[in-house]
């Protein structure tokens, strides 16, 4: 073992209420022949640190710089010291080699040690020339429609830093959520240092065809040699060309109850209680998980047995759930199916199903209810006769006399007459628009609570639209629905777009 003394500038023992840790940064991956930097960190120690013992590592010759430094932060009212320690690393030759714990030593007798870990030794990266490369990329490059692919921009510079981004999504993609950003290094094959920033967006697209991406990426460098030498100058690197297909679903094997849906997806049914008495009903539950959730349409089922009873649905993150109110009609244990949907599977590039698992109802029987009322007695019908009328009795004509009032059942039917014309009318408009055929405007309004539907009833208006306006406002809630159905994003207020194209016939 190398054992050295290092003397750090620490003013005081830091007591902390967690253990303190320490840890090894080492390059990824260390040149071979090339004398390269590593740190040593150590966070909140005990007390002051005394020394560092290095390991011995065959093929690696590991050593202390000397370029030391302490850093104190106080947050929420927590003091945090970190310690870092400047090493210098060379290896011999390439491989993956083993590299032992590293122990440091404090003044209170106690150590602290870090992680075995191990040193990649490998050349450096062949394309990192000149001052900056950037490098653009589909994962996967292929998919269908609506499934989910990563677009992975990466910008390696020797120096200078990026402040606007050169690149983003093609045309007509729909964003899955929002991108990340994240940073890391890279050595050429001189083992000097660049750093990589990759960009990535989880994207997908709703129709076939094929999506390219290229362009021009600026940077600026901070040049000079001393304070008030020191310039801003901007430069340029091209972004080489990416290309994203997107191939349509295969029609060979598509099942007729196909609606789109694209895996992963899992369902799942649920009895609330699955005993209960004859009379009584209990509440089934199919629970969808599937990213695409408001795609998921209700199943429709059918139990031997039982009437069901359709309750709301539920959609959060990621799932959708349907209930239905089951009542049995006899004491009899009840069967429930199991519940199947279809899907495209894009690993394996073909349909298939995901079902919940069969659930049995078990009914006992229970106390009958008489619907009778106990007690009650039929009152007997009068045996007193009305006078018999041999025939009508009009009053004598009076000269002068007023008129008689019309009876009362003569107003309540004049009344009831009117009630039933004004009723007939809209049945007799619906009938006249039924006999023109249906009013696809007004269809497409019907259908804004479902994105199918309405996707459906948008795609059949789009052939009697006149005006720009018509046009443009499809064009803005085509897009609308394709952002919510694949992208799932909340649909926007529709009420302006669907105002401007319900009036077409």
């Amino acid at each position: 073992m190398v054992k050295a003394s290092i003397f750090l500038l620490v003013t005081a023992v830091f007591t902390v209420l967690v253990a303190g840790e320490v840890a090894l940064d080492l390059p990824d991956p260390a040149i071979p022949g090339v004398a390269m930097s590593g740190t040593l960190r150590i966070t909140d120690p005990a007390a002051d640190v005394q020394s560092v013992q290095l390991p011995h590592v065959d093929g690696l010759e590991l050593k202390m710089s000397g370029q030391n430094g302490s850093q104190t932060s106080i947050v929420n009212g927590a003091r945090s010291t970190v310690i870092e320690v400047g090493l210098i690393l060379r290896a011999s030759e390439k491989g993956m080699l083993a590299v032992p714990p590293v122990t440091v030593q404090l003044a209170d007798g106690t150590t602290m040690s870090t992680q075995a870990t191990s040193l990649r030794v490998d050349t450096g990266d062949e394309r990192l020339i000149g001052n900056a490369i950037a490098e653009l990329v589909f994962d996967p490059p292929t998919i269908v429609p609506g499934q989910q692919t990563a677009l992975v921009y990466r910008i390696f510079l020797r120096r200078g830093e990026v402040s606007t981004l050169g690149i983003g999504p093609p045309e007509g993609a729909i964003l899955l959520g929002e991108r990340t950003i994240s940073s890391s290094r890279a050595f050429d094959v001189s083992g000097r240092p660049w750093t990589v920033t990759t960009i990535t967006w989880p994207i997908t697209c709703s129709s076939p065809g094929s999506h390219v991406v290229r362009g021009q990426q600026e940077y600026q460098q901070s040049v000079g040699s001393g304070f008030f030498d020191q310039r801003v100058t901007r430069h340029q690197v091209a972004v080489p060309a990416a290309t994203l297909t997107v191939e349509p679903m295969p029609a060979a094997g598509r099942p007729d109850d196909f609606s789109g849906l694209i895996g992963p997806l899992s369902v799942e049914a649920a009895l609330e209680r699955e005993r209960v008495s004859a009379g009584e009903g209990t509440v089934l539950t199919v629970t969808v998980q599937s990213r695409q959730g408001d795609l998921v349409k209700r199943p429709v089922l059918s139990v031997t047995g039982a009437q069901l009873y359709v309750k709301d649905d539920a959609v959060s993150d990621g799932q959708r759930s349907f209930r239905w109110d089951i009542v049995p009609s006899a004491a009899a244990p009840v069967a429930i199916p199991a519940v199947t949907f279809a899907f495209f599977d894009p690993a394996s590039r073909g349909y298939q199903r995901a079902s919940s698992m069969p659930l049995t109802l078990t009914v006992i029987p229970g106390r009958s209810r008489e619907l009778g009322i106990a007690g009650a007695t039929l009152a007997a019908p009068s045996e007193t006769a009305l006078p018999v009328v041999s025939g009508p009795l009009l009053p004598a004509p009076l000269r002068g006399a007023v008129l008689p009032t019309p009876p009362s059942w003569g107003a309540a039917a004049a009344v009831a007459v009117g009630l039933l014309m004004g009723a007939m009318l809209p049945v007799v408009g619906w009938l006249r628009s039924r006999s023109r055929g249906p009013h696809r405007g007004r269809t497409l309004r019907a259908a804004r609570q479902d994105p199918q539907e309405l996707a459906a009833a948008l795609s059949r208006l789009m052939p009697a639209l006149e005006t720009e306006a018509q046009r443009a406002a499809a064009t803005a809630l085509q897009s609308a629905i394709d952002r919510h159905r694949f992208g799932d994003e909340a649909l926007p207020d529709l009420e302006a777009w669907i105002r401007i194209l319900e009036v077409v016939a």
